[in-house]
């Protein structure tokens, strides 16, 4: 693997892992999936590799259903879910998360 494509610090602390994807033929899905969220803006990066905005989503979700107590059966659980997560898109329809607004025109142009 060429270290040179990503920060060293990154090289150095996931060493092991990159050695045994390297031993079991995985190293490709390294280079394709694992650190790609170098490809955006430095601003932005930190917002894409943590999962908070998706713990926190689980976690209401999880209140949720907890508050029905019980579902009378598993199409009621998963109208729901699909409700749950169709009010979560409307009220984030608008919001802008942390540092992608000024990004905005790099992000179009990364997807257009």
């Amino acid at each position: 693997m060429d270290y040179a494509l990503y920060p060293s610090e990154s090289a150095s602390n996931y060493k092991e892992m990159l050695q045994s994807l390297k031993n079991r033929g995985l190293e490709q899905v390294l280079l394709s999936s694992f650190f790609v969220f170098y490809e955006f803006p430095d601003g932005i990066r930190r917002s894409i590799y943590t999962t908070n905005l998706i713990e926190n989503l689980n976690e209401n979700l999880k209140c949720g259903t907890k508050r029905k107590e019980q579902f009378p059966n598993e199409d009621s659980l998963e109208r729901y879910v699909c409700s749950f997560y169709c009010d979560y898109n409307q009220s984030m329809d608008r919001c802008v998360h942390k540092g992608f607004k000024e990004y905005r025109p790099d992000l179009e142009a990364m997807f257009l």
